[in-house]
């Protein structure tokens, strides 16, 4: 029967390839959108680590709320740029 904690070498996985991810599309977006993200990947592996704890929620609450503020400044709407058609 599996855990219901993933483990932190699935959790680091992860964070690595949302590290890749952006890696690929670093021409695409400007580059708030990385000193936003960048910080907060390396403070999820901090926190695997047990180096720092994760922040409590009106930390949260704010560092998401400043996120969506500086997207929509830069992109002028919170939804997809250039809609794609299916496949």
């Amino acid at each position: 029967m599996m855990s219901r904690d993933p483990g932190r070498q699935f959790n680091l996985m992860l964070v690595g390839l949302a590290g890749l991810n952006f890696v690929s599309h670093v021409i695409e977006h400007p580059l708030i959108i990385f000193a936003i993200a960048l910080p907060c990947m390396g403070w999820r592996v901090l926190y695997e680590y047990q180096r720092a704890a994760l922040p409590k929620t009106p930390l949260k609450f704010l560092l998401v709320s400043l996120t969506l503020v500086a997207v929509f400044v830069i992109h002028g709407t919170l939804l997809v740029l250039s809609p794609q058609p299916p496949c």
